[in-house]
């Protein structure tokens, strides 16, 4: 009887052990594992309680916390060794889950760029229903202000979810997704085209229309005057507007943006002259 009481009190102890040892590493306080080991400028964390406190190298953050990085600043988060997280401008991401396969993040907006190595936790990023997860791999993930989610792996294959038929990425290839757009996969990286029809000569009706080509689902935001409008381009990247001129010149500037590959401008002046074509007289002398 005694050596059935020790035996079950020797397996009891097992348990409690086993059970501490997995809540400390995979339990609620998991996200204590995930550290701040960069910050410069405005870095802001917001528990999951809801408080709000500026950031220091080395603070931990926890799980259903957000991390927002304000203008020109940037952080780097850590999970694990090998396994990092940069925020650049204008970004913020909620830590949603940690396990014993990694780490899941929804990036909420802006653009964040991830390293994952071998015998790190991996690395998940969600956001818009999409999703980029890395075992080995470094990569890069924005979402703009209209919900256009891009990803690229910059080195590493990156698997995909909710981007259609493309469920995986190689080095140097990307991938653009609008909400209720097919995803438009690109085949390499290359700079934010931006070509524009400009109108030719003088203009004499009170609007012209503008079109041109740029990247995939691209933000296209045009100055003339005082109008301005922003439109998306679409999937192979055309877009069309219509301009309202002002008698004489008008300085006319568009701008398109992509989530990763940033922004290039065009601009022109465009002359409008309402006033008809003048007459001259002309004597006309009969006979012969």
């Amino acid at each position: 009887m005694r050596q059935h009481v020790q035996l079950l009190l020797a397996t009891l102890l097992v348990l409690i052990g086993g059970y501490a040892g997995y809540q400390l590493l995979f339990g609620m306080d998991s996200g204590s594992n995930v550290v701040i080991q960069r910050a410069r400028g405005e870095v802001l964390h917001t528990t999951s309680a809801g408080a709000t406190s500026a950031v220091a190298v080395g603070d931990r953050i926890g799980l259903r916390d957000r991390l927002r990085v304000g203008d020109d600043s940037s952080a780097t988060v850590g999970f694990g060794d090998e396994t990092r997280l940069q925020l650049f401008a204008r970004s913020s991401i909620q830590v949603l889950d940690i396990d014993g396969s990694g780490v899941r993040v929804e990036l909420e907006e802006g653009r964040v760029q991830a390293r994952v190595r071998p015998g790190s936790p991996g690395l998940g990023l969600s956001s818009r229903g999409r999703a980029v997860r890395a075992e080995d791999a470094e990569f890069e993930m924005a979402v703009d202000a209209s919900g256009v989610v891009a990803a690229r792996s910059i080195d590493g294959e990156i698997a995909l979810e909710g981007f259609g038929a493309t469920t995986q990425l190689a080095a140097g290839e990307g991938i653009r997704a609008a909400e209720d757009e097919p995803a438009v996969r690109l085949e390499e990286a290359q700079e934010l085209l931006l070509q524009v029809a400009w109108p030719e000569g003088v203009v004499r009706a009170h609007e012209v229309a503008i079109q041109g080509r740029t990247g995939p689902f691209a933000s296209v935001h045009l100055v003339a005057g005082e109008t301005e409008r922003t439109l998306r381009a679409g999937p192979d990247g055309q877009f069309r507007a219509s301009v309202p001129l002002a008698e004489g010149s008008n300085s006319v500037l568009i701008t398109a943006t992509d989530p990763l590959s940033g922004e290039t401008s065009s601009s022109k002046e465009v002359a409008r002259d309402s006033t008809a074509p003048s007459v001259t007289r002309t004597e006309v002398i009969w006979g012969p």
